[in-house]
This record gives structure tokens, sequence and C-alpha cells, in this order.
């Protein structure tokens, strides 16, 4: 893993950068907070993949090695698929057992593709974070004109916050690892931001696509 990853300095210690690996552990605090209004599997089935988010994101900071930073990449991808099938879910009909085979199937293959071309991962993700949107803004459109007007605009709104933060989050992000504004020695770090932002965009989607739960076939 290369030393100049992101802006912030390479310790010598145990952890290599404190600021980054601290910052991680909002995606903890996003987990636990699922988990305690958690109702059904798929509340679980988010708060262990935001809790690999942020365990992964740690041990990549902590480490800069390429296992850490799959781990970190595949908790993102896991966080994305289930905010994108969770979303689809609720126009398809699918049964549990289709929506099971395919987060597993597919985050089985995005983790080969991890493994294989690592150099191909933000573009994956940037892809899939796309498709979340495309998909929520439409269901949210067309339920607007037939379901309840108070659920829709809480949704509505939750989603459009997580949209902006992430959005926010990624202007940060780009800023640090193009080293615009850098200050490697600094315990401020705008990769740490782009963390809290990501884990309050995760917690915000989570809300939009989560208010209710879609009629499933057993």
């Amino acid at each position: 893993m290369p030393d100049h990853c992101f802006c912030e300095g390479v310790r010598a210690g145990a952890i290599r950068q404190p600021s980054n690996t601290v910052s991680s552990v909002a995606f903890v605090l996003v987990a636990a907070m699922v988990l305690r209004d958690a109702r059904n599997a798929s509340a679980w089935r988010f708060a262990g993949a935001t809790l690999l988010v942020g365990l992964g994101s740690a041990w990549f900071h902590a480490t800069l090695s390429f296992w850490g930073q799959t781990a970190d990449v595949l908790g993102m991808y896991v966080v994305a698929t289930f905010l994108l099938l969770e979303s689809l879910a609720r126009r398809s009909m699918w049964t549990a057992s289709q929506q099971n085979a395919l987060f597993i199937g597919g985050n089985t293959v995005l983790l080969a593709m991890l493994v294989v071309m690592p150099e191909v991962r933000r573009y994956v993700f940037a892809l899939l974070v796309m498709a979340i949107i495309a998909s929520e803004w439409r269901r949210l459109a067309r339920e607007r004109a037939a379901d309840d007007a108070n659920h829709v605009a809480r949704a509505r709104r939750a989603f459009t916050s997580s949209v902006a933060l992430l959005g926010f989050g990624f202007v940060v992000w780009i800023l640090d690892i193009t080293r615009v504004v850098c200050a490697p020695t600094s315990l401020w770090q705008l990769h740490a931001l782009w963390h809290l932002c990501g884990a309050a965009s995760a917690w915000c989607a989570y809300r939009a696509v989560m208010g209710r739960e879609p009629p499933r076939r057993a």
C-alpha cells in the first residue's frame, strides 16, 4: 500500500493514520443505532454491513494494507447493495429467498472483482451509488401519488439529506486525496470528515429506504 494514501501523514507506530482510523468508528455508531430499534432481518443485515465498513476502514487506515483496503471497500459494497436491493424490492415483489440470493451472489462477485481488479473499485462503487439514487427517486416519485403523503415526505427528506451528505463528503474526499487542502501532521483531516459524512449519509439512506416494510412473498 503506498505511503501517500490520502493526505494524513503515515506514522511509524502501530496505527499508521490515527485520525482516519478513529473517524471510522462513526460507522460502528450507525450500526449500534440501527440495532437499537432492530425489528427484522434487514435491520440486522444493514447493521452488519455498516459494522463491516467501520472495522474495515479502521483496519485499512491503521495498517495501510491491501487486505485492510479489501475489507474497507467490501463493506462499502455491502452497504450499497443492501440499499439498492431494498429499494428495488419495494417494486419487484421479490421473495426473501430471491433477495438473499441476489445479495450474497452480488457481493461475492464484487469481492472477486475487488481482489482481482482493485483498481476499478471506486468506479464500481460510484455506479452502485448512482443506481441507488435512480432507483430510490423513482420509487418515491411513484409513491407520492398513491401512498401516504407524510410517509413519502419523510422518506424524501431523509434521502435528500443522504445524497447531500454524500455529495459534500465526495467533494471533501477529492480535496483530500488531491492534496488541494492538506495538512499531513494535523489531527483534523478531510478524509476523516469524509468518514463522518459517509456514516451520516448511510443512516439517512437507511431511514429513507427502510421507512416501511415492503410486501413480500414467502
